[in-house]
């Protein structure tokens, strides 16, 4: 192995590699709030013990009555398969050579390339926080000749042009693959691909590559059958069967655990058909605490529900009171009876909706942080064919929680 290549390899494993792993980490709210969790990962899956029941030998009894009958608490096994996440980046022969006269313009080149892959490694990661683990960024309203429109915003917010794109019926079987975006337009909602065959209204919409599972993924039921991290829209679901319009059937089965015969295992869910107040953020952080006893620290909506909410604030002539959350990002505060929880707005959040997080019962597992892979003992590896060199970074992990009824959802905000 030539100088110039050692250098180049040592360069990114050790100088750009520690630098790449913290603006990564530093760059999602969501993941910023929850806790890590390493311990109990085994193998390629963690494995956690959950509480899904009372003692029921409990209760008053007259005197010289017959005693309750022994009970014991009910407990759970959840195992949650982590998934993997991975970023290419490559860099040419010539530039590598350069090494040998000119180190600048290595470090040029991939300065370059390392803000560029984290910007791309930003954007899909966060936006798989927010969408269901089935891949599903949007959901096909209607469709004319190469243009489709979305219902929402964020759906198309979420595209990038450039990429390629796979269509998907509502029993996840292919409509149509491999389908490069031209040009979107956000307030009309639509998307302009080079070209469409087979796509129809309410067909699923996800990136190129992204399998949903093989056959007859319906309803979700068989959920670690795909390929993305479990997002908010898993995690926080009251578990039916089409649980929204446009989050892809959020999973009935989360854990391994099926939420339409596990009661506890399910998100409060309500559709407020109203602007978002205090009195509704309220109304529903009331109802979580009721089932589980604390209040969600955290909620998570789009920028339009914000500004809606700023407005009624403003209607009232009161404040926008701000509060800083972990990892430098700044929210506004809700106030809900007598407690103030952050609401931070998020991109990737469909426009209408809320979610209500608590950040204690949320966590990020991870098997192996952001990396640069190098397996066969080398960081770099030839392009086939090309004078050329490519670099995986990788990061194994997956989102769960330990108590689903902990969270809550709301819909049909008017924004």
């Amino acid at each position: 192995m030539s100088l110039d290549f050692s250098a180049a390899e040592a360069a990114l494993k050790d100088d750009y590699q520690p630098a790449i792993r913290e603006q990564l980490n530093q760059s999602f709210m969501l993941l910023n709030q929850v806790e890590t969790n390493t311990t109990d990962v085994e193998g390629n899956e963690a494995v956690i013990s959950l509480h899904t029941g009372r003692n029921s030998g409990v209760g008053a009894r007259a005197e010289s009555g017959t005693l309750p009958t022994a009970g014991q608490q009910g407990y759970t096994v959840a195992r949650i398969p982590v998934k993997f996440n991975y970023g290419r980046m490559q860099v040419t022969g010539p530039i590598i050579e350069a090494m040998k006269s000119d180190r600048g313009s290595f470090t040029r080149a991939i300065d370059s390339e390392s803000k560029g892959i984290m910007t791309d490694l930003k954007r899909d990661v966060n936006r798989q926080c927010y969408t269901p683990n089935s891949g599903v960024i949007g959901k096909v309203v209607s469709v004319s000749s190469n243009t489709v429109t979305f219902g929402t915003e964020a759906e198309v917010r979420r595209l990038v042009v450039g990429n390629s794109y796979d269509f998907y019926d509502g029993d996840y079987a292919s409509d149509d693959t491999g389908e490069v975006l031209a040009s979107v337009d956000i307030s009309a909602k639509t998307a302009t691909f080079t070209g469409l065959s087979g796509v129809d209204a309410a067909d699923w919409v996800v990136n190129t590559g992204v399998t949903m599972g093989g056959a007859a993924i319906t309803n979700k039921a068989t959920e670690d059958a795909t390929q993305e991290i479990h997002g908010l829209e898993d995690i926080i679901s009251d578990a039916s069967s089409t649980a929204g319009t446009t989050d892809g059937q959020a999973a009935v089965v989360l854990h391994g655990i099926n939420g339409s015969t596990t009661s506890i295992w399910k998100s409060h869910q309500t559709a407020a058909s109203a602007a978002p107040t205090d009195s509704v953020f309220e109304e529903a952080l009331n109802e979580i605490e009721l089932d589980c006893g604390e209040e969600p620290d955290l909620i998570v909506t789009s920028h339009k529900a914000k500004r809606a909410y700023a407005a009624t604030l403003k209607s009232q002539k009161r404040y926008q009171n701000t509060v800083d959350l972990k990892g430098g990002f700044k929210a506004l505060t809700v106030q809900a009876g007598q407690s103030e929880v952050p609401m931070f707005a998020e991109r990737d959040c469909l426009d209408d909706v809320a979610f209500l997080v608590n950040t204690g019962k949320v966590y990020q597992y991870v098997m192996s942080d952001w990396s640069f892979m190098d397996r066969d003992g080398s960081v770099l590896s030839r392009v086939s064919n090309t004078d050329a060199y490519e670099a995986t970074l990788y990061k194994y992990h997956e989102l769960g929680t330990d108590q689903r009824n902990a969270h809550g959802k709301i819909t049909d905000l008017t924004v």
